[in-house]
């Protein structure tokens, strides 16, 4: 063999070799685009929700007049958009005669915003004491979803970002955190 076909075969071996690095760099790029751009669509639907939900609760705890039918039809409508981000269980017959989004059993997430609906929909006063139970439910339910703290942790492990996973007000002994006070104090002036 020619010294000229040694160096064709290792330039076909290193295109290999490069080809393969793309496959394996592109798969993990579009995976991590995939997972970001779920993420940002669940967070954004997820801030519509619940500024419908505190609008809505507020509202009825102070007693100002609001639009109790529009702004149950803009829930009902996020509702149904969260169909897409928390699809019904399925694990019997349940529903089986109703339409594919409608089968089965609804999930949880979705199911406290709909007693939330209910309760205000019915306008029974003795049940608004549940509608900040309901909504924080909700909010753990994508909370567990979307995982901020391990998020938080990769982002950390790929970036030069230093994330913190919080640091509380107080010391141990319940008395306000020195260096947070501080802090505060010199950023209010």
């Amino acid at each position: 063999m020619a010294s000229s076909d040694y160096i064709a075969l290792g330039a076909l071996a290193f295109s290999l070799f490069a080809f393969v690095i793309s496959l394996v760099t592109s798969s993990k790029t579009k995976k991590y685009e995939l997972t970001t751009s779920h993420r940002c669509e669940l967070l954004k639907w997820h801030q519509e929700v619940v500024e419908q939900l505190v609008m809505m609760r507020e509202c009825i705890k102070t007693g100002e007049k609001f639009n109790r039918t529009a702004s149950l039809a803009k829930l009902s409508a996020l509702i149904e958009q969260g169909r897409f981000y928390f699809p019904n269980v399925i694990k019997t017959g349940y529903g089986a005669e109703n339409p594919s989004a409608y089968q089965g059993n609804r999930d949880r997430a979705l199911e406290f915003l709909l007693s939330f609906y209910n309760i205000v929909k019915e306008d029974n006063k003795s049940d608004f004491q549940h509608l900040e139970k309901l909504q924080r439910l909700f909010v753990s339910d994508v909370f567990d979803v979307l995982e901020p703290r391990e998020y938080n942790k990769r982002v950390e492990r790929q970036t030069s970002l230093n994330l913190k996973d919080g640091v509380l007000p107080w010391d141990s002994k319940g008395a306000r955190h020195p260096s947070r006070s501080k802090r505060l104090k010199d950023f209010l002036g």
